[in-house]
């Protein structure tokens, strides 16, 4: 068994060659391609001080004076730095198993390097937590887990967006065009709403456009499949193309508009009816705090 500094990372079963770790790290003959072996045992980014104590429990003892960054960083490709630490590619797996260190079966495990590249846009770190939770769904194969949880966080997200910038207008149109409503006042009230016509009055307030309501009608029907028994399959390609429609125009979209003046990217600042951003004297807007799911159960 691998050492591990830390106990929350795993090793992925059935990723390394029968050869035992430690062989492994003698078989490599360069300081690049023993930081990656030690990378392809984890399902979780590792920081230096943790890839130089796993190094050294397993006889690399070198690691211990080794710019491990730089050697890392030079090997792209085939690593990638993330917030919380390295992680190896499919394209650094590719690599070892070529040269006899990894085999080319990684078991059931998969990478998605561009993913959790767009993790590093998202400031707020209780979102980049939530969706790592997602992302790190899909990479197991959960991908119904993965279309789920990310839903459930993009619409949250959206919920408190709109309590703090857009809930007099919101309401305003809501009670014209959908019977009954009663005023809300906070996120878990605007989650007694259908989602499907919550996305139509974003849009009609222009949060969003009509184009990403588009898609994000698509990601809403692929979560209703989700989440009730049927014979609806969801692969890895529908899974990953699912959290990066969400992180493009979700999560980076209103993280953007905390931070980069008064629209959203790709919105024409001329028009006076595009969103506008909520001033606070830190230069944010207060929804920040915001970036996990609610409590409610929201009705579809």
């Amino acid at each position: 068994m691998l050492y591990q500094a830390n106990s929350e990372l795993n090793t992925v079963e059935g990723s390394i060659t029968g050869k035992s770790h430690m062989d492994l790290l003698l078989q490599a003959t360069t300081n690049k391609d023993k930081l990656l072996v030690l990378l392809s045992s984890l399902d979780a980014p590792c920081e230096v001080r943790d890839i130089k104590a796993m190094a050294i429990g397993n006889g690399f003892r070198r690691a211990r004076t080794l710019n491990v960054s730089d050697i890392l960083a030079k090997a792209t490709p085939y690593a990638v730095n993330l917030r919380n630490g390295w992680q190896i590619t499919s394209l650094g797996r590719d690599y070892l198993a070529q040269r006899g260190l990894l085999s080319p079966n990684t078991g059931q495990r998969v990478d998605s390097p561009n993913l959790r590249s767009s993790l590093m846009q998202v400031a707020n770190d209780r979102t980049v937590g939530f969706l790592d939770e997602a992302i790190k769904c899909h990479e197991n194969r959960l991908h119904r887990a993965a279309v789920i949880m990310s839903w459930i966080g993009a619409v949250a997200l959206f919920q408190h967006h709109v309590v703090e910038n857009h809930l007099d207008e919101f309401n305003e149109i809501a009670n014209r065009k959908n019977g009954g409503w009663k005023s809300a006042k906070t996120a878990n009230e605007l989650g007694q709403m259908r989602e499907s016509e919550f996305l139509n009055r974003l849009s009609e307030i222009s949060v969003i456009g009509n184009d990403v309501k588009k898609e994000l009608m698509q990601c809403l029907n692929r979560r209703n499949s989700c989440s009730h028994p049927n014979d609806f399959v969801v692969g890895e390609q529908t899974s990953a193309y699912h959290l990066e429609v969400l992180i493009n125009n979700v999560f980076t979209r209103v993280c953007a508009l905390c931070d980069d003046g008064n629209t959203l990217p790709g919105d024409d600042p001329s028009r006076p009816d595009q969103p506008t951003k909520k001033s606070s004297s830190q230069g944010s807007c207060a929804y920040r705090s915001h970036c996990g799911p609610s409590t409610s159960d929201r009705k579809s």
